[in-house]
């Protein structure tokens, strides 16, 4: 039997941020039965091909497209295009045999610069939030510096982080259990796109995403709008198995 081709992941895990460690972990979850898959984060090694992703990692000055060690081997899947980006990057970028970006804005602004971009969604989506239990619980995620901090003293709200940086609260660092507690939430204010993007997956009634914090949220849910998380699931998965069937064949 042939020896499998090693697939290195270029991305921002290993930071203790719930978003950028479970992008990976549904990457290696997914590609580690056809390929050896060693996730680098944002140091690549030595490896046949590389898949840079998910996140906002098209950005001015990015340290992703500094480190890309072979663009014609790189797939992109899952980025997001970060406002004031100026082309830093563009020459790598138009080598990626493929390029899945996650909402319209990147699209848009990728096709404009001559690139032929794959309309996606957040790499997330591929999770499967269990069946709703309960809709009776309120959840928060708020930054420190952000205005709206009256949550903090509400004790009916579970206040939830992502990241060691987002002040008080409890610090969830799987994603799929963050999606459970979702999934008995009935309301959730939040500011990360990740938190987001996961209240939306377990189907929370009633979601109040804050964009003046991240335009990433807006990005998201315009992306969304005439998706249901099954059809956002589907469209992951369908793109995943495309760059499988693309990497077996190359």
């Amino acid at each position: 039997m042939p020896n499998k081709l090693t697939l290195g992941l270029i991305n921002w895990s290993g930071h203790g941020n719930l978003g950028d460690d479970a992008m990976a972990r549904v990457l290696i979850k997914r590609f580690s039965k056809d390929f050896d898959v060693v996730n680098f984060g944002e140091r690549p090694g030595r490896a046949d091909w590389y898949i840079l992703g998910g996140g906002t990692l098209i950005a001015q000055k990015s340290l992703f497209m500094q480190k890309i060690p072979y663009p014609e081997r790189t797939i992109g899947i899952s980025l997001g295009v970060s406002n004031g980006w100026e082309e830093y990057g563009l020459d790598k970028l138009k080598q990626f045999p493929l390029l899945f970006v996650r909402d319209f804005q990147s699209y848009d602004w990728l096709e404009a610069k001559g690139l032929s971009p794959k309309l996606s969604v957040d790499l997330l989506c591929a999770l499967t939030p269990k069946p709703r239990v309960n809709e009776s619980r309120v959840v928060g995620n708020f930054i420190p510096y952000h205005p709206h901090k009256s949550g903090y003293d509400d004790p009916d709200k579970t206040q939830i982080k992502l990241s060691p940086d987002d002040g008080a609260g409890q610090y969830f660092t799987d994603a799929n259990e963050l999606l459970d507690l979702f999934s008995e939430t009935g309301t959730a204010q939040v500011t990360r796109l990740h938190a987001l993007v996961l209240a939306w997956l377990a189907g929370v009634p009633h979601i109040y995403g804050n964009s003046a914090y991240d335009e990433k949220i807006e990005g998201f849910l315009e992306r969304v709008k005439r998706l249901t998380p099954e059809q956002a699931r589907n469209i992951i998965n369908r793109d995943l198995d495309h760059i499988c069937q693309y990497l077996k064949s190359a």
